[in-house]
């Protein structure tokens, strides 16, 4: 149960976003037991975002099976994955 008030988000607390999805593709497999979903992104960085941005990506509760950088696998020192 949370005990924290809940605090409004006001508009003046946005700001633009730092990178910007020009296409998703999505290939799901679905079994009796797991579901997998490929991920194929289409960023561009925003020129109204902070610059240089990394790009963060949120797969809490998923498994990081393979990273690609224009279609090249992306070695480990390369980028960070935290559990």
């Amino acid at each position: 149960m949370r005990t924290e008030e809940s605090r409004p988000i006001r508009l003046e607390d946005y700001r633009p976003p730092d990178w910007l999805v020009e296409s998703v593709e999505l290939d799901v497999s679905l079994d009796s037991t797991a579901t997998r979903v490929r991920a194929a992104l289409t960023l561009r960085p925003n020129g109204n975002g902070a610059a240089p941005a990394p790009l963060l990506l949120d797969g809490e509760a998923l498994t990081l099976r393979a990273l690609k950088l224009d279609g090249a696998a992306l070695p480990p020192e390369q980028f960070v994955a935290t559990p």
